[in-house]
């Protein structure tokens, strides 16, 4: 098991632990505080998922059948519980709440790396290389600065 699963699987036990606890156990709050409580704990999961290298679809699957079994568990062990189609539900918003959050710092990290990619120091230089294109760019294809319009123009 990598490190990168090592947050799914905990997350998983914490998850079967909460949601099959006997009803004596768990403590009420106010009402439907239980579907802000699945939708949470599921976009923990995705996230989870996803930090440890699972698709987005791989890990809607394996979450959907995990919400199915948990409800239905929930309705048939002893344990003073019962499945609801609106738990489910609020599972299946919280795997997507958790899908969009993760994608979305994703995005953030690399538009932040993409930044300081080009206004970082050049180690060689010690000079600021802020605004200038890469090193491999090629300028080939640019019309040349002679000052003539026609260059210009000709675009």
């Amino acid at each position: 098991m990598s490190m990168r699963s090592v947050p799914v699987a905990a997350l998983t036990v914490l998850a079967l632990v909460m949601l099959l606890s006997p009803a004596s156990a768990t403590p009420s709050g106010p009402e439907h505080a239980d579907k802000v409580v699945h939708a949470v704990l599921f976009a923990a999961l995705a996230a989870a998922s996803r930090y440890a290298l699972l698709t987005p679809r791989i890990t809607v699957l394996w979450l959907a059948a995990f919400a199915v079994i948990t409800e239905i568990l929930q309705g048939v062990l002893p344990i003073g519980r019962h499945g609801s189609v609106w738990d489910l539900c609020a599972d299946m918003v919280g795997v997507a709440l958790g899908l969009s959050a993760q994608s979305a710092i994703m995005r953030s990290r690399m538009t932040a790396r993409d930044t300081s990619r080009y206004c970082s120091r050049t180690p060689s230089t010690g000079s600021s290389n802020a605004g200038s294109p890469p090193a491999s760019t090629n300028f080939s294809n640019t019309p040349a600065n002679d000052g003539s319009r026609s260059s210009l123009v000709s675009r």
